[in-house]
């Protein structure tokens, strides 16, 4: 029993060594060398200093071949800017007189692959012999913690990684550029009459999502990761570099014409995630096919052409391009496998679904332009699609493969808002717009109306913002604009109860 807790703890302090990291600075080459407490001898992060020259700290790998990010100060503002495996974004203060700054956060979006940011927040504290610099998440929990050592000549400080997110290697890049460009800057703002006059007139305050928008090095696009975290997708000049996301080496390089790739709009992985017991596709839509599980296909694509990669081969897989038919692309998507292509004009004025296999595509007009506006059935790959022609609204039932039409069904809905399959594939369910309020419509698997769900009382409410199939398909949670969860039972439409909160909040429900 001794042995076991002795072991216990040795593990405990193993874990606890392996997420902190030791900064060492070495002044005859104004750099630190970043390292595991638990093994000194390899470092993790080589970081230069650049004195007055931008960007003022890079931080690379060991060998210094790839640069993960940079940090970049300024005489006067109080404001600093970074760089992330080529995404640009902004540490900027909350308080003038007070170390509280913010920036937006990738690694610790929910999901990581969501289009919104995460806001953190670094604040500081300190006493005689340490400065510490604290990253909280949204919801004010600390996930890491960079101390500087006030009096330290080499050994600088120490970054410690908090929470388990906090040790994933996008958060801990991120945690590390984020963290030694604030330190920097608050060491200048110290020492600087021009940084107490810019923060006079510093404007302070919380970042929107579009002041931190995506950008890249001149002749490159930003990283795109595939689902597994495995690799990066990456457009330098006029090459498809696919890249380790663990070191930053080059595994694949295709040529691409250098006007596609100036004008490349879109990069998409294609891949499906394990979910508990379930595999889950991009967006949420269920399917079982084993082909996605380890296809590494990507789509590029601008305005006039389209390209079909495959990491496994050494050529382009396959292009669609004057075909189209469309003016301008809104969106492309992989549809359920990685041999269907799903193109949206701009507007949503018409989708086409493309067969890489057949080399032939449908056309199907006035798609909803509400998200998520298709979904496939989980155990046959039967696509369902809102379509508004004219003043109602449709369900469109397609085969997989063939593409052919198989069922339109009207709606009694005023402006549908979304659609999804139950994971046993008999039964859909159909929200409608909020001006109807809590409305849920329950339909057959081939689209024919089983029973509404709408409140069982006169009450004005906010409506549907989304819905949720418990695993074995026999609850519904619908989650409303309110602040609310509402649980349906066995027969789709009894009423169980409510409670506050948000689909999100109730894990249980829908693994």
């Amino acid at each position: 029993m001794a042995t076991s807790k002795q072991s216990s703890h040795q593990q405990q302090q193993q874990s606890l060594q392996s997420s902190t990291f030791q900064v060492d600075f070495t002044w005859r080459k104004w750099q630190a060398r970043i390292t595991s407490i638990s093994d000194p001898s390899q470092p993790i992060y080589i970081v230069d200093y650049q004195g007055i020259k931008a960007p003022h700290i890079i931080v690379k790998t060991p060998d210094s071949s790839t640069t993960i990010g940079t940090g970049t100060l300024h005489p006067i503002s109080i404001h600093a800017d970074y760089e992330i495996h080529g995404r640009k974004g902004k540490l900027k203060a909350l308080k003038r007189w007070r170390t509280k700054y913010t920036h937006l956060s990738r690694a610790f979006a929910n999901p990581p692959d969501s289009s919104s940011l995460a806001a953190m927040t670094w604040t500081s504290s300190s006493n005689f012999k340490t400065w510490d610099f604290i990253c909280l998440d949204e919801q004010q929990i600390a996930v890491a913690k960079f101390s500087a050592n006030m009096w330290g000549l080499k050994k600088i400080g120490m970054v410690e990684f908090l929470t388990p997110t906090a040790v994933s290697e996008a958060a801990r890049d991120e945690i590390v550029v984020t963290g030694l460009t604030l330190a920097y800057c608050m060491i200048l703002r110290t020492s600087s009459i021009l940084s107490f006059v810019g923060a006079i007139f510093a404007r302070t305050g919380p970042i929107e999502q579009k002041e931190d928008k995506v950008t890249a090095p001149e002749g490159t696009k930003r990283a795109v990761p595939s689902f597994d975290r495995l690799s990066l997708a990456v457009i330098d000049r006029s090459h498809l570099l696919i890249r380790s996301a663990k070191d930053g080496t080059v595994k694949h390089n295709f040529h691409l014409a250098s006007g596609f790739a100036e004008s490349c709009r879109f990069i998409k992985w294609y891949g499906y995630l394990h979910a508990g017991q379930s595999i889950v596709k991009r967006g949420g839509t269920n399917g079982n096919d084993p082909v996605g599980l380890d296809s590494q296909r990507l789509l590029l694509a601008d305005d006039a052409t389209i390209l079909v990669y495959d990491v496994r081969r050494p050529t382009l897989y396959a292009e669609i391009s004057g075909a189209t038919g469309l003016t301008s692309l809104g969106n492309i998507e992989f549809g359920r496998t990685p041999d269907e292509v799903m193109v949206f004009s701009d507007f949503d004025f018409k989708i086409q679904i493309w067969s890489l296999i057949t080399k032939r595509a449908i056309e199907i007009k006035d798609p909803k332009s509400a998200s998520p506006g298709y979904d496939y059935r989980p155990t046959s790959g039967h696509l369902a699609l809102l379509i508004r022609p004219a003043v109602h609204d449709i369900l469109m039932v397609i085969a997989p493969h063939t593409h052919e039409v198989l069922e339109t069904s009207e709606l009694l809905t005023i402006d549908a808002q979304g659609i999804k399959y139950s994971p046993d594939s008999n039964w859909i369910a159909i929200w409608d717009t909020p001006s109807a309020g809590c409305r849920v419509l329950i339909l057959t698997a081939d689209g024919q109306l089983f029973k509404t769900y709408s409140l069982p009382h006169e009450e004005l409410n906010l409506g549907v913002r989304s819905v949720q199939w418990s695993p074995d398909s026999e609850y519904l949670a619908i989650g409303d604009n309110e602040g609310k969860v509402t649980f349906l039972g066995k027969n789709k439409v009894d009423f169980l109860t409510t409670r506050e909160g948000s689909l999100a909040e109730f894990p249980a429900v829908y693994s």
